[in-house]
């Protein structure tokens, strides 16, 4: 979980650094095709640096930001069979597979972010559009610069969010594992656990128990319960003029209803 959590940190740092180099350059050609760039790396150097750190960050580059939640949730699932307690679900027993398996994700998002800063910043510059685009501004290096230094920061000294993201994940784990210890309360289920289902009202006793009203002894509940649904649907379509109506035909079919 604590690994979980400094991944959402770095997570926010990284993608949206890259979503302000997809803005940079969308302001200079607006569109966002991949087909309409390339070699941008001669014209535009400092954003070239600026999105290649923002791309090794995302991939998990060690001293980056993702790198350090990445490696503590592989770690952590690898050995979540270990530290699981009992009642756990059946999922843990296969937390080494599970682990292996989100490592090929973390190659995977490796391969598509280098293929796309490939295709956009190395190569010739063949597009003649892309040949008088301006570098960034001073305004966008000032907006880049914190963003940077946070994706630095967090993977160099992640101790420094790390202390406080600990004690509030252990207090946490420690109060679910003592309620999930005790067991169910008055029979309702446990969490994750026990596959009891919640006991589902009937309809017509909802219908009963909001109207606030008993239906006659001799008088099936759902039969009754219907006949005054339809009656009230009724009313509010047609509107007051049909009220009369709507409840004479309701009064003579639940009468003839009690004769049966």
């Amino acid at each position: 979980m604590n690994g979980a959590l400094y991944q959402c940190l770095a997570h926010g740092i990284s993608t949206g650094g890259l979503f302000l180099c997809v803005g940079v350059l969308y302001e200079r050609r607006h569109t966002r095709k991949m087909a309409e760039f390339g070699g941008l790396w001669q014209r535009m150097p400092v954003f070239a640096a600026t999105l290649l750190i923002f791309t090794m960050a995302s991939i998990g580059l060690p001293g980056l930001s993702g790198f350090v939640g990445e490696f503590l949730v592989i770690l952590g699932t690898f050995s979540a069979k270990e530290r699981a307690f009992e009642g756990m679900p059946a999922m843990f027993e296969n937390a080494r597979m599970l682990s292996a398996f989100a490592a090929t994700g973390v190659v995977l998002g490796a391969v598509y972010m280098l293929w796309l800063f490939q295709r956009v910043m190395l190569g010739p510059l063949t597009n003649p559009l892309n040949r008088k685009l301006p570098d960034m501004t001073a305004r966008e290096t000032a907006v880049m610069l914190p963003m940077l230094a946070m994706a630095f920061w967090l993977g160099i000294c992640p101790n420094t969010f790390l202390k406080h993201i600990d004690p509030a994940v252990t207090q946490t784990l420690t109060a679910f594992k003592e309620k999930y210890s005790a067991g169910a309360a008055d029979g309702e289920a446990r969490m994750l656990g026990d596959s009891a289902k919640p006991k589902v009202e009937e309809p017509a006793a909802r219908v009963n128990r909001k109207m606030n009203w008993t239906a006659p002894a001799n008088c099936p509940i759902t039969a009754w319960s219907c006949l005054t649904m339809a009656a009230t649907s009724t009313t509010v379509r047609l509107g007051k003029r049909s009220t009369r109506p709507a409840v004479r035909s309701a009064r003579s079919a639940a009468r003839w209803k009690l004769v049966m």
